[in-house]
């Protein structure tokens, strides 16, 4: 939890599929989601 609430942020990732894809690419999407972290500026 964030000490300071002014500094949240709401990130929507969203999967356009069709029905027929859908059983296909929601596992890659669910581990991409999965990875999805805030960029916290600190060189890597």
């Amino acid at each position: 939890m964030l000490a300071d609430p002014r500094k949240r942020a709401v990130i929507r990732l969203v999967l356009s599929a069709s029905a027929s894809q859908h059983a296909y690419v929601l596992g890659d999407f669910q581990d991409f989601v999965r990875t999805a972290r805030p960029d916290t500026g600190a060189a890597s």
